[in-house]
């Protein structure tokens, strides 16, 4: 059904062959796709984008299959482009990077670095690939970029770094290196737990380390959020929905409405932690009471943090079973996961060098570096890897750099270099 679904939408976007409207909008605002040719190349990588996680008895059709519909939309100042011409004799990997390569110096953004899983999804299948080409030949999560598309209109794409789009072409391909202009703005400091099981809307389960390493990765802030003057319980629930409420039920709303959400992340901390003290008996469950009584004392300021007598109330009408939670919260936590799964899966939560929050790849390492990329739409994490190149890990959200605060700060269109991804 998966499969399907997917299939399925795309004939639903791309009607006989041709893009509809709503996807032409949604380029165009996003990645800044205005020439016909501009917006061919993001369709076409959009498309070959939602068709990744389809099986295919040949590694090349993943890219291949694609080139019937492309022919059909060509702008009439494209009459037959390199891009489509079908080599089987190459290796995927020569394909997977020449298309790449193509897209890259076509596209107006670096919109198809969003696309690569880069270091952070694990080891990579394919090993003569660089981090900054996709792996076409599995599927991948959804990135932040597409994540901005599938929510609806109205809502501000990300554009960390897009004010500085004076260049005609944002890099340039020499090979296997992808040579970029970037700046980098911090380490990263700590890592704590991967999202993924966190949010499962489909199993509430009592994860007894999980709301433990949330609320302990909250206080390694300073109270009050340096970028945006935030206390730092909201700016943790505002990352791990990306600040959007995008309700199926009406229009999405950015930022997210703080009485709204501060009482429904208050609601997912009640139900964890109480559930958590209904499978502790004696010292431990003494332990845990004297590690709430900290916590409350320590988010005694935020909004929505439940006192310990209210985690301790639900906890008698709280029972866990096989991981089965029944709670008198659950519908109010289950509206909090619906947002969150979406954004936080497969995600990890880490903290730079100046105490910024942000979500990163799975996994990322202490000491990867966080940059600003000239024309891109997020932060990109980066792995040194040896003088002036750098291998790609992934995107990056962090909260109040994300919409090109730190940009236009005096000063902030200065620093760049050129370095090279390999």
């Amino acid at each position: 059904m998966r499969h399907f679904y997917q299939i399925n939408l795309c004939r639903l976007i791309i009607p006989y062959g041709f893009p509809g409207e709503g996807l032409i909008r949604s380029k165009s605002n996003i990645e800044l796709a205005k020439t016909p040719v501009q917006l061919w190349f993001s369709i076409l990588k959009h498309v070959v984008g939602m068709l990744r996680s389809q099986q295919a008895s040949c590694f090349h059709d993943k890219i291949y299959a694609t080139f019937g519909i492309a022919k059909i939309s060509l702008p009439p100042n494209i009459s037959n482009p390199d891009i489509l011409q079908v080599d089987y004799g190459q290796t995927p990997d020569d394909l997977y990077i020449s298309f790449t390569s193509e897209l890259f110096r076509n596209l107006p953004t670096l919109s198809t670095l969003s696309s690569s899983e880069g270091l952070g999804m694990g080891e990579r299948k394919r090993k003569g690939l660089p981090s900054w080409c996709p792996d076409y030949s599995q599927g991948t999560l959804a990135t932040l970029v597409q994540r901005r598309e599938q929510i609806q209109y109205g809502i501000p794409g990300f554009a960390a770094s897009f004010p500085l789009t004076d260049e005609l072409v944002p890099c340039r391909v020499d090979g296997t290196i992808l040579h970029v202009t970037g700046k980098k703005i911090g380490d990263i400091g700590e890592i704590s737990q991967v999202m993924t099981h966190m949010f499962s809307i489909h199993r509430m389960r009592a994860d007894i380390t999980g709301i433990a390493k949330l609320l302990d990765a909250c206080l390694k802030m300073d109270p009050l959020y340096d970028l945006t003057g935030q206390d730092r319980l909201e700016v943790l629930w505002r990352i791990l929905i990306q600040n959007i409420d995008f309700a199926y039920e009406g229009k999405c709303e950015y930022p997210a409405d703080h009485t709204k959400f501060s009482h429904l992340f208050g609601a997912y901390i009640t139900l964890y932690t109480s559930a958590v003290l209904t499978e502790l008996e004696g010292g431990a469950r003494d332990d845990y009471l004297k590690r709430l009584e900290y916590w409350e004392e320590s988010f005694r300021s935020s909004a929505g943090f439940p006192s310990v007598s209210t985690i301790v109330e639900f906890a008698t009408s709280t029972s866990v079973v096989d991981g089965w939670i029944t709670h008198p919260l659950f519908d109010k936590c289950n509206t909090f996961c619906i947002r969150a799964f979406p954004c936080s899966n497969g995600r990890r939560l880490f903290i730079t060098s100046q105490k910024w929050l942000g979500l990163g790849p799975e996994f990322l390492e202490p000491r990867d570096e966080l940059w600003l990329l000239k024309h891109a739409a997020v932060p990109f994490i980066l792995r040194p890897y040896g003088e002036f190149q750098y291998q790609l890990v992934g995107e990056a959200y962090v909260h109040g750099i994300m919409h090109g605060e730190l940009v236009a700060r005096p000063g902030g269109e200065g620093g760049f270099e050129e370095i090279e991804i390999v």
